[in-house]
């Protein structure tokens, strides 16, 4: 019998594979379907911002104890490359960095000395303009990803995790745009999901957004943001 570990690991993997198995093109009559081609044809989103990390031992209560639990560098701590790909879904890669500030609370106990955290994810991101009507300039998304977390303090300083999470896109202006994003982590440790490795991780970052469809469009933000998808598209009419 599969583990609980073992078990969310397989079902992560199969997400991944059911979504990156919808972005493969079906047909091999076109270059337009090679993998070159559509990776040049597809937005990139490249993320600049800050995080809060809140370890504090309860990652269900108190979730707005900012003066106990949250730890919020003043400056950017947050790199994120974001790949567009089929029918709702884009793929992200995280690198993430905080500080334990002194007198915090980490998985309850006060911190007594600055201490070091870092992690790197991957996420899978469905965006619901692909199903539901929502205007352009706004677009939410549900996440599933695993990742890795170093912390310079003892007992959880290497921790594998299992991600999942709720974010929001924002149009400002001509690619330029805000992310809010809100991950629970689990570590893939025993006892699995009531280990003291899980914490919550926020993130707000200003986004910006290169290339364009193949239609030689401009990018555009919601639902016209995932056009290359649709019949309209001369990536899929030409298939």
């Amino acid at each position: 019998m599969l583990s609980p570990k073992s078990f969310l690991l397989l079902v992560i993997l199969c997400c991944f594979i059911k979504g990156f198995s919808q972005t493969t093109p079906t047909s091999s009559k076109s270059k337009k379907t090679t993998i070159g081609y559509y990776l040049s044809h597809t937005p990139w989103t490249i993320q600049l911002g800050g995080n809060v990390v809140d370890d504090d031992g309860k990652p269900f209560k108190d979730l707005f104890n900012a003066s106990k639990s949250w730890n919020i560098p003043p400056y950017p701590t947050k790199l994120a490359i974001d790949k567009l790909l089929e029918h709702g879904w884009s793929a992200e890669f995280c690198l993430v960095y905080n500080n334990y500030k002194t007198g915090k609370t980490i998985n309850g106990i006060t911190n007594d000395a600055s201490h070091l955290f870092m992690s790197v994810d991957i996420q899978g991101k469905y965006h619901l303009n692909n199903i539901i009507n929502i205007k352009e300039w706004f677009s939410p998304y549900a996440s599933i990803g695993i990742g890795y977390t170093y912390r310079n303090i003892s007992p959880y300083n290497n921790v594998a995790t299992a991600n999942i999470g709720l974010g929001f896109d924002f149009l400002i202006y001509e690619g330029f745009g805000l992310n809010l994003q809100s991950l629970a982590k689990f570590g893939i440790k025993s006892p699995f999901i009531k280990t003291g490795s899980n914490y919550l991780q926020h993130s707000l970052g200003i986004t910006y957004t290169v290339g364009q469809f193949a239609d030689k469009k401009p990018f555009k933000f919601g639902k016209r943001r995932y056009g290359f998808t649709t019949r309209k598209s001369k990536f899929h009419s030409e298939r």
